[in-house]
């Protein structure tokens, strides 16, 4: 493939090439935080034998997939990262054919296969809008399913660490948000036939018949649930039907849900047309 040696290529980059800061806030830095020069250590050492031990094959199997690009990597450089994103890369803008990857320390060069891969999917795959998962996910797969999954032992599948993450974050924030005492769900939820505001059973301070209405109202929440329905709802026949006794039940129903905690501004009976139940 042409492929430059890039671990020459990074050895002739010196700390300077980065970033130039004044002397005396360099030495303020340094007491700080100790400045750690890529090219002399152990890691990079370490990262240089990890790859050689999977170069070869990597590329053969990376040829063969033949993937569609605008771009080809002639040359390819990598630098070591003591903090920060796991992978990431960037094309030289004056060589569009020049791939410079970063890898965190921390982390194999399965993770530089990863980048590579995809560096030589995003060049296509940017034009035609495709998401960043679906990349993410044909990488995951190469990685993880196909004969690359050999040389890539250590290789930690991104849409399974970010979902897991998501999933950790989400749970940390529905308890601190629970210990604020604010609401993160419904206040109304009904499980197997029980009726719950912020958790709690109102089921058994309910009769049968307002059990029946909140549930229904529930099911229907945030609108009018007008006289005729809940007419249908208590009584099986027309005949029965009495305007008065479906009122007296919204009343009743109305301080038993007031005097069990709810607020009067999640329910209203709306004269004439029925009952609203407000539950966001």
């Amino acid at each position: 493939n042409g492929i430059h040696n890039f671990w020459i290529n990074i050895g002739r980059y010196s700390d300077s090439s980065y970033i130039r800061v004044p002397k005396n806030i360099q030495i303020k830095l340094k007491k700080l935080l100790p400045l750690v020069s890529v090219q002399n250590t152990k890691t990079l050492a370490s990262k240089k034998l990890q790859w050689k031990q999977i170069e070869k094959p990597f590329w053969r199997h990376v040829k063969r997939l033949a993937i569609q690009t605008p771009l080809t990597i002639h040359s390819l450089e990598v630098r070591i990262t003591g903090y920060g994103t796991i992978s990431s890369y960037v094309y030289n803008k004056n060589d569009k054919n020049h791939l410079v990857c970063y890898l965190r320390k921390d982390m194999s060069v399965a993770h530089l296969a990863e980048i590579i891969l995809t560096a030589l999917f995003r060049s296509t795959q940017k034009t035609l809008n495709v998401p960043w998962e679906a990349t993410e996910g044909m990488v995951d797969i190469l990685l993880t399913k196909s004969t690359l999954a050999k040389y890539c032992t250590n290789y930690k599948p991104t849409l399974y660490a970010t979902n897991h993450t998501r999933r950790i974050h989400q749970t940390l924030s529905k308890k601190y948000v629970a210990s604020l005492g604010l609401l993160f769900e419904k206040p109304f939820t009904v499980q197997k036939d029980t009726i719950y505001f912020l958790g709690k059973s109102l089921s058994p301070k309910l009769t049968k018949s307002q059990a029946t209405i909140l549930k229904f109202c529930i099911q229907n929440e945030n609108s009018i649930v007008n006289y005729d329905m809940l007419g249908s709802l208590l009584w099986s026949s027309d005949e029965q039907f009495s305007l008065w006794a479906i009122n007296k039940q919204l009343q009743r129903l109305e301080a038993k849900l007031q005097m069990n905690g709810v607020p009067n501004t999640m329910f209203r009976i709306v004269r004439g047309q029925g009952f609203v139940l407000t539950n966001i």
